[in-house]
């Protein structure tokens, strides 16, 4: 059984860049750098989002309990380009040695 004690939680937040020419987008984090997520839309990029994130951060060597994704409200207004996300992540803690 995990406890709050043996976890950590971590938001993440993550841009959307928009190509020119509007046939592609990627979702990108100063929080997780080296992330990099392309989608055709920013609905197939909220799909993707929370794997990639996962995979990552399992990659980084990091016990993921959980992953939620949510559009931040505050730059996903209509009319004012892509949607930007942000992830809360559930992991355990890591323990000295």
């Amino acid at each position: 059984m995990t406890n709050a004690r043996d976890t950590e939680e971590k938001v993440l937040r993550i841009k959307t860049l928009k190509h020119d020419s509007g046939a592609l987008f990627m979702a990108v984090s100063d929080d997780l750098p080296g992330l990099s997520v392309a989608g055709l839309s920013t609905d197939e990029l909220e799909q993707k989002i929370p794997v990639a994130v996962r995979e990552f951060l399992e990659l980084s060597g990091r016990k993921v309990l959980s992953i939620e994704v949510i559009r931040d409200a505050l730059y996903s207004q209509a009319h004012f380009g892509p949607p930007s996300f942000i992830a809360h992540a559930s992991l355990m803690a890591k323990h000295a040695a």
